[in-house]
């Protein structure tokens, strides 16, 4: 048998440390840093859905339910795996902050799927979240149009926008400004009009495209070159690719219209309602 005269010596030295009563010291994980622009985006989804007040108490964000923290420091906001959250929790996405840099929200994921009381528009202002790369907002009531803003949301990967009230057309958005984009999930929500031109240039891209189960309009753009995007588009409404389509398929004033109004119309014409009643018994009680 060989013998191993250092491993002997370094199990010697062990049980030694062990039997004098000498503790070997462990070597304790990092704990991930919590970020103040992370904290004041997260604090502002307690501001818009009121229910997570009670379940995200303190400052440790990655001890809130709902909310997984990367061994990087990125966070993964997932409220769709909270104990009832699709009867419990109702609100709308907040805004970004005008005071919260955007490149400096650690956020990877942003996860929502099956929150049907979770309303409002798309935040706009969600273009500034750079890092993000999951979005996943679909079965819920969301509804407006899809921001042309979030074109610029460079490490986007996969976004999943589906069964819900979003209206309108397909984005304006340019696979130069998107380059991790590989994954796009827009079927069955209230779309309509005509394909954006734009979004044809997807075509050089090997990307997962669905937007069946909507209403577009008009002709199969030039720009949409690749099979993908091609198949997608028969998906949606074989019409579009038919040689009569600009007359059979014909887009009409009323093609870009969401059917039962938009999310950003509903909310003015509430704030409008207010104020009149507001301006009104104002004025009763003047006279």
């Amino acid at each position: 048998m060989t013998n191993h005269p250092h491993r002997s010596a370094v199990a010697a030295l062990l049980l030694l440390l062990l039997v004098m009563g000498v503790s070997i010291p462990r070597v304790e994980a990092q704990s991930v840093i919590i970020n103040p622009a992370t904290q004041r985006f997260l604090d502002g989804f307690v501001k818009t859905i009121p229910n997570l007040a009670q379940r995200w108490v303190g400052t440790d964000y990655c001890s809130y339910p709902g909310i997984v923290c990367d061994t990087d420091g990125f966070v993964r906001i997932r409220l769709n795996t909270i104990a009832g959250a699709s009867s419990t929790l109702s609100g709308q996405l907040p805004e970004l902050r005008n005071n919260i840099d955007g490149a400096s929200v650690r956020v990877r994921e942003i996860n929502l799927r099956g929150l049907g009381s979770v309303r409002g528009n798309l935040p706009s202002s969600w273009a500034a979240l750079v890092l993000l790369e999951k979005l996943d907002l679909s079965m819920t009531g969301v509804g407006g149009s899809i921001p042309d803003s979030w074109n610029g949301m460079r490490s986007l990967v996969s976004v999943a926008i589906s069964g819900t009230n979003v209206c309108r057309g397909l984005p304006n958005w340019k696979a130069s400004s998107m380059p991790a984009l590989t994954s796009v999930d827009f079927s069955n929500n209230r779309m309509s009009g005509a394909l954006s031109k734009s979004f044809g240039s997807f075509s050089t891209r090997n990307i997962q495209l669905d937007i069946s189960g909507n209403s577009f309009c008009g002709c199969l753009p030039d720009t949409w070159t690749s099979t993908t995007l091609v198949e997608a588009a028969r998906a949606a409404n074989p019409q579009l690719l038919e040689a009569t389509c600009g007359v059979t398929n014909r887009c009409t004033s009323q093609s870009n219209r969401c059917a039962a109004g938009d999310a950003a119309s509903t909310v003015t014409r509430s704030h409008l309602l207010v104020l009149c009643v507001g301006v009104a018994a104002a004025l009763a009680l003047f006279f």
